[in-house]
């Protein structure tokens, strides 16, 4: 089979797929599709406790109280015993004398 022959089809055969894909999904969906609002709640009966959504001013305004009551106010455990002075740099001598010890 001539080669150009090949060529020619393997493009009319892509370029018939490729108009087929864009008509296929150029196709408008209908705006009942798009969108449908949620199934309205049923009103909650007096004894159930009231459901808590997440609403905008939740969001941009958050509670920002400071309650401490929920601290950790333990003691700690025993303070380590730190030996001698630590350095306010280290410095050569300083490494030295700590690889010595």
């Amino acid at each position: 089979m001539d080669p150009v022959l090949v060529v020619v089809v393997v493009l009319v055969v892509g370029g018939l797929i490729a108009t087929w894909f864009v008509l296929r999904n150029r196709r408008a969906t209908p705006v009942d599709d798009e969108w449908t609002l949620p199934p309205e709640d049923e009103p909650s009966a007096p004894g159930e406790p009231i459901r808590q959504v997440l609403t905008r001013e939740a969001l941009v305004d958050p509670d920002r109280r400071l309650d401490p009551s929920k601290w950790d106010n333990s003691p700690d455990g025993e303070p380590e015993e730190v030996e001698g002075d630590l350095p306010t740099h280290f410095d050569r001598e300083y490494l030295r004398k700590r690889q010595e010890e």
